[in-house]
């Protein structure tokens, strides 16, 4: 069957009679709409038309506005949570750069957890503190994330402190020639002999020590948690209370 042709003049013609229909019922049954034409005669019936035939335009326009103004949103709390994610992913390989060899329940941290003893401190575990120390003053990369730089900032300068109060309360033992050549490692100690020639001092040294390592035992695993917390989706926060 053919296509029937559409004639504008009677759609024009149609659509003049159902809004004058429409006026006029509004007329007639609207006191103040009443009032208002018989103030204003043949133009206000004129104006009053017209406004009824552009009002579907007008809601069209309006509705459009308001839809253009929502998918403007969406895109932008899209695009953010995309540059959110990208700087958090950017930050979590930073740190773990930062903390390479060092892991939860790798030999530092075991050593830190359960091992340390300030009668006989591993000379590598201290090494290995002055090391990084030196690399994170040396690097001038910043995390962006406020979560990640407060956990990282804490136990950096855990670290920071833990080694300043080793240089000062802990002494590294003088080994032999033979010992050297046998392998043997120095290890750090408080002077025993503080105990009977300066007992407060050596009761101050083990407390203060005692207070770093345990920052430092806290701290990194604080961080790790942190780092956890935002290894997941697009978005993810921290719990709350991390």
């Amino acid at each position: 069957m053919a296509n029937e042709t559409k004639n504008p003049v009677g759609e024009i013609l149609t659509w003049t009679a159902t809004i004058g229909g429409v006026a006029g019922l509004i007329g007639m049954f609207i006191p103040i709409t009443q009032d208002l034409l018989r103030a204003t005669g043949l133009w206000g019936w004129v104006a009053f038309a017209v406004l009824l035939a552009l009002l579907p335009w007008i809601v069209r326009f309006w509705s459009k506005s308001q839809v253009r103004a929502v998918e403007g949103d969406l895109r932008k709390r899209w695009e953010g949570e995309q540059l959110t994610l990208h700087r958090n992913n950017r930050d979590l390989m930073l740190l773990k750069e930062w903390l390479a060899g060092w892991h939860l329940h790798d030999d530092f941290h075991v050593y830190l957890v359960e091992q340390v003893y300030f009668g006989n401190l591993a000379s590598w575990f201290v090494q290995q503190m002055d090391d990084r120390r030196r690399m994170w003053e040396r690097d001038p990369r910043k995390l962006e994330n406020p979560h990640l730089r407060t956990k990282w900032e804490g136990f950096s300068q855990a670290v920071v402190d833990f080694t300043d109060k080793i240089n000062e309360y802990m002494w590294l033992e003088s080994l032999s020639k033979a010992e050297r050549e046998a392998g043997y490692k120095a290890s750090l100690h408080i002077p025993p002999e503080w105990k009977t020639r300066d007992p407060s001092r050596y009761q101050r040294a083990v407390d203060e020590l005692s207070k770093s390592r345990s920052a430092v035992e806290v701290s990194i695993e604080e961080l790790f948690e942190a780092m956890y917390s935002y290894s997941g989706t697009a978005g993810d926060q921290p719990e709350q209370g991390k």
